[in-house]
């Protein structure tokens, strides 16, 4: 537990979807992570039409993993700008549920 914020997200977990055409960068993003369990997985989710997605989560104190982080690369920066070679990536948090969940007040 970081006892300034007073949260912690035990057994960390990294879940990295890739599609066909993108799994060696899937491949390459899970095996340059350290320190948390990570699973590699398709992806079948057309919303994230770059190739890739991530998905960070914890465990809570009742034992449920919980997805906190998404997030995904998207193509629609190359074609706005008309340049293959410029990608987007978002990501979203779930705050008010993490504070919710991990919290310890």
């Amino acid at each position: 537990m970081d006892e300034a914020s007073q949260y912690a997200f035990p057994h960390r977990t990294v879940k990295v979807f890739a599609t066909s055409e993108r799994g060696h960068v899937g491949d390459r993003i899970a095996s340059a992570l350290s320190g948390v369990e990570v699973t590699r997985a398709p992806l079948e989710h057309p919303y994230y039409n770059g190739g890739l997605r991530f998905q960070i989560g914890a465990r809570s104190v009742h034992g449920a993993d919980v997805p906190l982080v998404d997030g995904g690369a998207f193509d629609w920066v190359g074609k706005l700008a008309a340049n293959n070679r410029l990608a987007f990536v978002a990501t979203g948090l779930g705050s008010q549920l993490a504070a919710y969940v991990y919290g310890s007040g």
